[in-house]
């Protein structure tokens, strides 16, 4: 294992007294046991004699963590003899620590400088499956979105009126990297924009009250925005930057200590997301209305992001993320892809399931 500092992260919180005020309560860090759902229908029983295993999995309440939900209730899980507890957390900030504690096995979250740094100080998690990609052929899942007024005054055709802007988006992250991407063609960077860094709810609530111009944002937020028409996309992932792998499946040290417990959660993961990329067929819209307490027509009307059937990832992407991370102080030294994906699981599972 490498063992390689945190890289120094300086976060640039830009305070916004009318934001704060209208801003819903930001929900608390500990994690939160879910209530295990009610199986609607009898599951398949386990095919073979399986040893029973128990996994924790941390979560956040995004659509996109959907094929957690699916294997729960529609007994995947079950089928491959996992006591599977799925664990809520407020933002991903807080899972990677209890990861990385072995306190939880499993999580699934965007692509993050959190991750990879805890990659690079030993501490036995590995990226093993993708959970999201920017598709170039599917619905928009990812996007900057602009300000209604400021969408439709036309300024934004000329990126260089982006300057002193106030843009909102996590500092370090992946939406940064993108910023800069797109900067770099009128010679800006992310340096020329006054940061909000702030929670996603709240950057909703900042285009509402003007206090935001342009956000990051994913679904379901972005259906929040278009519903309340404070905003519109400007410019969504899915086409200029596409392929991105936007989100990992990432094993703690304890699957891979037994790998028989990764091997069969990969299994019931990866039946469950040719399930979930059915999409809206009736019974996925049901337990997705369920997985996120909203209505059927909220469902239908969203954007499903894209999880490749297969589990494969784009690791080519992940380098060049690692790349601009280094040359921005956020990562002292590059993984190679050996260091940070492992295909074993993936493998084995699309042995049994077929491929797809």
């Amino acid at each position: 294992m490498f063992k390689h500092p945190f890289a120094k992260t300086l976060l640039v919180i830009l305070v916004l007294a009318l934001l704060a005020a209208c801003a819903p309560e930001t929900p608390g860090t500990e994690p939160v046991v879910t209530t295990e759902p009610d199986i609607t229908s009898e599951p398949d029983q386990p095919t073979q004699t399986f040893e029973p295993i128990d996994i924790k999995v941390g979560y956040v309440p995004y659509s996109s963590y959907l094929p957690f939900y699916i294997a729960q209730e529609e007994g995947y899980f079950l089928e491959q003899n996992l006591n599977v507890e799925l664990i809520k957390f407020s933002q991903q900030v807080d899972a990677i620590p209890v990861l990385v504690a072995g306190d939880i096995d499993v999580y699934a979250g965007q692509l993050d400088t959190m991750s990879l740094n805890a990659i690079a100080q030993g501490s036995g998690i590995k990226y093993v499956a993708d959970k999201g990609y920017d598709n170039p052929e599917g619905c928009v899942y990812t996007a900057w979105v602009a300000r209604q007024d400021i969408f439709e005054s036309g300024v934004l055709d000329d990126l260089n009126n982006l300057a002193g802007m106030n843009i909102a988006f996590p500092v370090g992250q992946s939406p940064q990297y993108a910023l800069d991407l797109m900067l770099s063609e009128v010679g800006l960077s992310s340096a020329d924009v006054n940061v909000v860094d702030v929670s996603a709810p709240n950057r909703v609530v900042g285009l509402g009250n003007g206090a935001i111009d342009i956000t990051f944002l994913s679904e379901p937020f972005i259906t929040q925005v278009l519903t309340a028409g404070t905003g519109s996309i400007w410019k969504a992932w899915e086409t200029y930057l596409p392929d991105f792998q936007l989100a990992v499946l990432m094993y703690g040290e304890s699957m891979f200590e037994n790998p028989q417990a990764g091997e069969r959660f990969m299994v019931a993961y990866l039946k469950a997301v040719r399930q979930y990329m059915e999409g809206t067929t009736e019974r996925n819209v049901a337990l997705m209305a369920e997985f996120m307490n909203t209505t059927p027509e909220i469902v239908r009307a969203s954007c499903w992001q894209s999880i490749r059937l297969d589990g494969s990832i784009n690791a080519q992407s992940i380098l060049d993320f690692e790349d601009w991370l280094v040359e921005e102080g956020f990562l002292l030294q590059k993984l190679e892809t050996e260091e940070f994906w492992d295909p074993f699981f993936i493998d084995y599972a699309n042995e049994i399931l077929g491929t797809p």
